[in-house]
């Protein structure tokens, strides 16, 4: 069995950064890209949960 501990989750705000630069030093290196990100969850939890579930 199978048991939700949330009655909905969604996602509130996300946020992404993308840096890229030329790494090439003398023909060598080449580029490099960066991607970072942060998401946050809003998250409305069940009353209650079986005491079954463990």
């Amino acid at each position: 069995m199978v048991e939700t501990v949330a009655d909905t989750c969604e996602i509130a705000g996300m946020t992404t950064n993308v840096n890229g630069r030329n790494r090439n030093i003398d023909g060598y290196g080449g580029s490099q890209v960066t991607v970072t990100g942060q998401i946050t969850m809003k998250v409305k939890f069940k009353a209650s949960l079986s005491k079954t579930a463990q």
